[in-house]
């Protein structure tokens, strides 16, 4: 099981204004097993083409519906096409949108690196290739990380009994603390 990419233990969210929505736990679950193997990675460009990964399935994770092991392990989904993360992210509910961003006052600059990493993915997997950008930094890893946090706590406040988001919730020390 992956560890969640990110070091912080004793966060509380607000989730109040998130709307219900269905639980997707195994996209979450890849996600963060791309944002480890991001945490690993040796060359800078590979860290950048994994978080973005990473983002792409987490944003997927909303916007997707089961339809192969239907609420049990190793679901399988169907749903969205596509690498753009910002369009993506555009496609959520504007309350979660505020809530997956809601690291005030970054909440413009984390919008602003989804915008700027929007087609990584795509545009930069090659980063052999002639045009590829040869330059990166870690705010893609950054954002993945404190995304995936909060959905994780999300999925463990609403209640998700999936293996991987009460091992996650353990790990943060949550489910050993009152709400």
């Amino acid at each position: 099981m992956a560890s969640l990419g990110c070091s912080l233990s004793n966060l509380r969210f607000d989730i109040h204004h998130v709307p219900q929505f269905r639980f997707c736990p195994y996209p979450v679950e890849v996600a963060d097993n791309y944002l480890e193997a991001a945490a690993g990675a040796r060359n800078g460009q590979v860290r950048l083409v994994l978080s973005a990964l990473s983002v792409e399935i987490l944003l997927k994770s909303f916007l997707v519906s089961p339809k192969v092991n239907v609420g049990e392990m190793y679901e399988e989904y169907e749903g969205e096409r596509g690498h753009d993360l910002r369009n993506l992210f555009d496609r959520l509910p504007e309350e979660l949108r505020k809530y997956l961003l809601q690291d005030n006052p970054r909440a413009q600059l984390n919008l602003k690196i989804l915008t700027r990493e929007r087609d990584v993915f795509v545009q930069q997997r090659y980063y052999y290739e002639a045009g590829a950008r040869q330059t990166y930094n870690d705010l893609l890893f950054s954002l993945a990380s404190k995304m995936i946090e909060r959905v994780v706590w999300l999925y463990w406040n609403r209640g998700c009994e999936d293996p991987y988001i009460l091992e996650a919730a353990r790990q943060k020390s949550w489910a050993m603390t009152n709400q």
